[in-house]
């Protein structure tokens, strides 16, 4: 386990999702418990009380992302994640060549060589420069340079990975500023075939699946020491980064999954720790790692801090769940509602990785 100290200030959010479609109305839905769940067209699952086969249940992003797939699916979601963010922060426009020829695009992705693609063939590495970047630049301010904007295909803890080598990205890229956006869709009809493959759909044959959804969110994260003529006031601070890699996904003969997660949690979580977002879906290995983690930390565990698991409104939203819980926790510092000064947030892979942020409340106070 590797915990990385940080001092790097938020200073724009930016989300789309099933309950809004920008960041402080999906955040504040999702606080308030609201879920919007509807049929996926073409999708099937079987209802055993009335014996028949009907509809599946999901959180698209409606009617934004309806009759897309692929590539072209993630196209719909991400400029507008990305013009919210814009929103939020008061960014210069797009004539402020300065300011964008010195900001970095990391886009967030799924992992794009996994099995879940092999059917689709737009969305395969090579690929992705004619049917995903082109497009997308064409939706982004012409100021922004295109070496300047770069594809993470890392998944659910991809997060994580960029923090880790924030600074040396700055450095090698030569700019002053990342944007982060992450993007994913489990409803999209690729993804719900090899999630109804792989046994992890909830449905009444499978109830401890996961609910499909998806989602597109952003963050704007700049160094604590930058310019002090900045007119861009913190929404939180990141002050610490936490991964690891469980070795029982590889070693049958390793300790039961759960220890690697605990790591994470403990090297983040404390008694000043007021809030934990975790990646909670409703899948049982997840329940489980979570479960095995509580044993490892043993008492009193995590203590008083409050769990969330945005899943429950908005489904499993994939690679973009890490930045989702991310987003909620800095607007849970900036509007006032966390528990205390400080949140964490935690995701873990199914292939063992796992990574963590601890947020801080602006100011420290």
């Amino acid at each position: 386990m590797t915990h990385t100290p940080l001092a790097l200030d938020l200073t724009a959010i930016g989300m789309l999702s099933s309950v809004g479609h920008d960041a402080l109305t999906a955040c504040a839905a999702i606080r308030a418990g609201i879920s919007r769940p509807s049929a996926l067209a073409g999708a099937k699952t079987y209802d055993l009380a009335a014996a028949q086969t009907i509809e599946l249940t999901g959180h698209p992003v409606e009617p934004i992302t309806s009759g897309f797939t692929g590539t072209a699916r993630c196209l719909q979601m991400v400029p507008r994640a990305f013009d919210d963010l814009v929103r939020q922060g008061q960014l210069p426009p797009p004539q402020d060549r300065p300011f964008w020829e010195s900001t970095a695009l990391q886009v967030l992705l799924p992992d794009v060589e996994d099995e879940r693609f092999q059917h689709d063939e737009r969305s395969r590495p090579g690929s992705l420069g004619a049917t995903f970047v082109q497009p997308l630049l064409s939706r982004l301010p012409a100021t922004l340079p295109r070496r300047n904007v770069v594809l993470q295909p890392l998944d659910r803890v991809g997060l994580a990975l960029v923090l880790e080598g924030y600074g040396t990205m700055l450095d090698a890229m030569k700019v002053a500023r990342v944007i982060v956006l992450a993007v994913d869709s489990y409803v999209c009809p690729f993804a719900l075939d090899w999630l109804g493959s792989a046994g992890k759909l909830k449905g009444d044959l499978n109830p401890v699946g996961a609910v499909p959804g998806e989602a597109a969110a952003a963050l704007l994260i700049e160094p604590l020491d930058r310019d002090s003529g900045n007119e861009r006031p913190p929404w939180a601070q990141i002050v610490g980064v936490a991964t690891s890699q469980d070795s029982h996904i590889d070693d049958p003969e390793a300790r039961p999954r759960g220890r690697e997660l605990a790591a994470v949690i403990g090297s983040l979580v404390g008694a000043e720790t007021g809030d934990l977002y975790l990646d909670l879906n409703g899948e049982v290995w997840r329940a489980q790692e979570y479960g095995n983690a509580l044993a490892n930390l043993g008492s009193p565990g995590i203590g008083s801090t409050r769990l969330h698991h945005p899943a429950a409104e908005i489904g499993d939203t994939g690679a973009a769940a890490f930045v989702v819980s991310t987003v909620l926790g800095v607007r849970s510092l900036q509007h006032g509602y966390a528990r205390s000064g400080e949140v964490a947030v935690v995701a873990s892979a199914n292939t063992g990785e796992i990574g963590g942020v601890l947020l801080r409340r602006a100011g420290g106070n």
